[in-house]
């Protein structure tokens, strides 16, 4: 283009009024002026026309780049839609999920209703026979239990890898009927502290993992309302009932 314009500059030479008279002094000065007018009209015409050559194909260009942010800019809109639909989804799959998982839990549980958890009974002391120790036993530990006829389906020690190596694993046993659990978890709790051998037993009603863990989540602020003097109580699944100063709340 540079090359371009100083050819034009050769084609076209603007002569100045002084040029003009000196070559002719009879020139009137308007004259003049009115060369030096058209001249430069022409010059500036070509200079347009030069422009508009050389500049065509970047117009062009800048055409295309305008269309392609364009078309990203929609695809992005497009993107940030289907994120918006993407992530709308998600949380209606999350609560259905939950709500599965909620109905799953309460199945477990429903099958889980008969079975009293041990805990804190030594390896071992069970024999060979885990199911008439703790025939035998029940009535030694609750004594509220006497002289009732308490039918056992099996009894078994929970295997858990997780556990520490001097801690017993937990000892579950299932009663043929739910009401027969009932009056062993009130017993125990009506007993205070139970032993055997010197070892503290504690007697749970057994859960799912989930129903269980809501349970553990409340244990610090039941302790924190014993240590208040409120007392306490864990409802079904997991809800606190408190009764302090003859009211009761939840």
């Amino acid at each position: 283009m540079v090359q371009r314009m100083r050819m034009a500059k050769c084609q076209l030479t603007l002569a100045s009024p002084e040029k003009k008279r000196a070559k002719d002094p009879n020139v009137p000065e308007g004259e003049l002026r009115a060369i030096v007018a058209d001249e430069l009209k022409l010059h500036l015409s070509f200079v347009r026309e030069l422009f508009k050559e050389e500049f065509a194909p970047i117009a062009d260009r800048l055409g295309v780049l305008e269309e392609d942010v364009r078309l990203i800019r929609n695809n992005f809109d497009n993107m940030q839609a289907a994120l918006r639909n993407a992530k709308k989804d998600t949380v209606e799959i999350e609560v259905v999920v939950n709500s599965l998982q909620e109905k799953l839990a309460r199945i477990e549980d429903k099958s889980r209703q008969s079975n009293v958890r041990l805990v804190g009974l030594k390896e071992g002391v069970e024999g060979d026979d885990p199911l008439r120790f703790i025939q035998n036993h029940l009535p030694k530990w609750i004594p509220s239990l006497a002289g009732k006829v308490l039918e056992i389906e099996r009894a078994h020690r929970i295997y858990s890898g997780e556990r520490a190596k001097s801690t017993p694993r937990t000892f579950i046993f299932k009663m043929l009927r739910y009401q027969d659990r009932n009056v062993i978890l009130n017993g125990a709790r009506g007993v205070g502290q139970i032993l055997h051998n010197g070892s503290p037993l504690l007697f749970f009603p057994d859960y799912s993992n989930q129903t269980a863990s809501k349970r553990r989540s409340m244990a610090l602020a039941r302790k924190k309302l014993t240590q208040l003097g409120v007392t306490s109580f864990l409802l079904y699944p997991a809800v606190v009932k408190v009764t302090h100063r003859g009211k009761v709340s939840l």
